[in-house]
């Protein structure tokens, strides 16, 4: 009998779960607080164990991601063109959330990844054997006749064998009916927990503003790699960061990201003035580079233009995890298993590769595995 399992979250490693979770046979029930999150924003990820679990979706669900190539995938601009990047070789130079961006050694597929997560949602959002919410946050989890119960904030309840937490750590604290830290071994700490309190100082979550432009006519075609630059400060800003992105193959859209640290966040005025430096400082660039005559402006380009911000992106710290990540619920054995996005697409696909070798091919083990004596991540 097929176990039912409840996904909390909206990212790369909820949608994974659920579409891993799907191709298994099992029933889910995945719960979004809203629809937004956050894109990776480069065209290659880092070679390791998760691009198999890729791939197997790739097959899956048809996301038809093509051959890919490994390489350095990233130039950095600097004078006056895109060169293989100055830190290439120490990117822990970098201010410390864009390090989870550059890892090396990288591949990059023919179908860019922002394609393949849109193919990937749309084949799973209308599979039989799920069930979606979303607009409605998690209020409460507990253990009710032997199952997991979550309640959300409207006073609907959703019972399951499972419950796979893939949305921001920082949402948990609000949680009724959790224990108050994350058990969360690492390399260098076997047994090593984190408290709630503690969450933002240990994580220092960022977040991110990120644009679609959609060009016309394009401004540059064939280009695989992805793009760093670096704008121009502003007074008291103490951070050096760099605008991260790509251009379609037919150079007719092209995405691009800032992050933005904790404080940056809740200031509408200081997003506002980031966009500006935004878009002044991708059309200096484009300009310099040749993908803009002398005589066109970026925004003579623009057919349409596409915002979005993320609260909770990537985390401002290194963790090497090593094994379950997880947080108990109250009166009970059983915890709820944590995923996240924080680390980066490596890390998120790396921790749904090891979920994947535990379950195995068959997919009856995951319904034998309801006790927290078995972890199943």
């Amino acid at each position: 009998m097929s176990a039912t399992i409840t996904v909390i979250g909206s990212g790369w490693s909820a949608l994974s779960a659920v579409a891993l979770l799907l191709e298994r046979g099992q029933q889910v029930q995945w719960l979004t607080h809203s629809g937004s999150h956050w894109q990776w924003p480069l065209t290659a990820v880092q070679e390791g164990e998760g691009l198999a679990l890729l791939q197997e979706l790739n097959v899956a669900y048809g996301l038809d991601l093509g051959s890919f190539e490994s390489g350095p995938f990233l130039r950095e601009f600097r004078g006056k063109s895109f060169q293989a990047p100055s830190w290439e070789d120490e990117p822990e130079v970098l201010w410390a959330p864009e390090q989870h961006l550059v890892r090396v050694p990288a591949v990059c597929y023919e179908k860019n990844l922002a394609d393949a997560e849109k193919t990937l949602r749309a084949a799973v959002e209308g599979h039989p054997s799920l069930v979606q919410v979303t607009g409605v946050g998690v209020k409460r989890i507990a253990e009710k006749e032997g199952s997991l119960e979550v309640i959300l904030s409207s006073g609907d309840s959703y019972l399951s064998d499972h419950i796979w937490w893939a949305a921001p750590w920082t949402q948990l604290k609000v949680v009724e009916g959790l224990e108050r830290s994350i058990q969360l071994p690492t390399l260098e700490k076997p047994k090593g927990t984190l408290r709630f309190s503690d969450l933002e100082s240990r994580l220092h979550p960022t977040g991110a503003l990120q644009v679609r432009f959609q060009h016309a006519p394009g401004v540059q075609s064939g280009l695989r790699e992805s793009f760093c630059m670096t704008p121009h400060k502003d007074s008291g800003d103490t951070v050096e960061r760099h605008l991260w992105g790509y251009l379609s193959s037919d150079g007719r859209e092209s995405f691009w990201t800032l992050l933005l640290s904790a404080h940056e966040t809740e200031d509408n005025h200081e997003i506002a003035k980031k966009l500006r430096k935004f878009k002044q400082t991708l059309q200096r660039i484009f300009r310099t580079v040749g993908w803009l005559a002398e005589d066109r402006d970026l925004q003579s380009t623009l057919q349409s233009e596409q915002v979005f911000f993320e609260q909770n992106a990537l985390w401002g710290t290194k963790l090497h995890l090593n094994g379950p990540v997880t947080v108990g619920i109250k009166s009970s054995s059983n915890t709820v298993q944590l995923l996240t996005d924080g680390l980066g697409l490596t890390d998120s696909l790396n921790q749904l590769a090891r979920l994947h070798q535990t379950l195995g091919k068959d997919s009856s083990h995951l319904a034998s595995t309801a006790s927290s004596d078995s972890p199943i991540v």
